[in-house]
Order: structure tokens, then sequence, then C-alpha cells
């Protein structure tokens, strides 16, 4: 009798399977720039595994960037549109109330008179128009604001990542695809 480890051994055969497969793709196309992992690397979720080329992206935010700050700047000049269009319609007022007494007196003829209301109505107009101008600005600043939204989101899945924590059992691409 001797005194020392027991062991057993069994011996099978078959493949291997994992328990979890998750299949890693992408949500935007383009070229491989560099893949980080390879078969059997380790992986964390959240680690980068491959990085798809990001220049066309990346000048898509620069543009809806620049889209955005038109947007937003259109905004600013159309709210100036309605103070401007405000102060036309005071003068306007003013200028038909100076302009009615004057008119009952004799002193200002009718033609006068309806001149000067139709440039008070008009100035009325100009204002609902500004005040229109303004929100279809602030809506194209919406849009503008999601457009840049989006293009960012599509940058940032250039960048593929593990959702899980895991072992790389297959690549099916390679750097330039």
């Amino acid at each position: 009798i001797d005194l020392g480890d027991i062991r057993r051994t069994v011996a099978t055969s078959g493949s291997v399977r994992p328990l979890i497969t998750v299949e890693v793709g992408s949500q935007v196309s383009g070229q491989i720039q560099e893949i980080y992992v390879d078969f059997n690397s380790p992986v964390t979720q959240g680690q980068l595994l491959a990085l798809i080329d990001p220049q066309s992206f990346e000048s898509r935010v620069l543009q809806s960037r620049a889209d955005f700050r038109v947007a937003s700047s259109n905004v600013v000049v159309q709210k100036a549109n309605i103070d401007r269009a405000k102060a036309n319609l005071r003068r306007a007022r003013l200028e038909y109330e100076r302009a009615e007494p004057l008119s009952k007196k004799g002193t200002l003829s009718i033609a006068e008179l309806d001149t000067s209301l139709a440039a008070y109505e008009s100035a009325k107009a100009d204002v609902t128009m500004a005040e229109a101008q303004h929100v279809n600005a602030l809506a194209s600043q919406d849009q503008r604001k999601a457009s840049l939204e989006s293009a960012e989101i599509d940058l940032e899945r250039t960048k593929i990542r593990s959702p899980i924590n895991g072992v790389v059992i297959e690549r099916a691409v390679d750097q330039g695809q």
C-alpha cells in the first residue's frame, strides 16, 4: 500500500459547445479598421472588440453640428424679427390713433386714414407671420438636434463592444473587410 493522490480520468469524444452563444455584430456598415481580439480571447462586458472606419460617421457628426448651429442662430434671428414686427406694430398703431381724431376733425383725408389703418393691420399680420416663422425655426432646430444625436449614435456604433463576459469562439471578419 502506497500513500498518494487518487486520480480518476474520464475520456470522451465529441465537440465542446458553449453554454450561451452570443453573436456580436454591427448596427452600422463600413470597413473594419481594427480588430482587437482573436479566437479564444477572453473578453469582458463593454470591451472594445473591433472598430469600423469612423471617418464618414465623424464627418456626418460635424455636418449635423453645423446644421444645428445654423438652426439655433435662425431661432435667434426669428425672435429678433418678432421684436421688430412688434415695434412696427406699435408705431403703426400710434400713427392710426393719431390719424383717427384728425380725420374726424376734417384735417386729415379719409384716404390718409385708410392708409394708416391698412399699415396698422399689415403690421399686425407681420407680427403673426414673424411668430409663425419663429415656431418654424424652433421646429427646425429640434429636427437638427435629433439629426445630430442620431449621427453621434451612429459614430459610437462604429465601436463594436462585447455585450457579455466570455471567450471569443468564432470570428467571421478580418481587418479591411
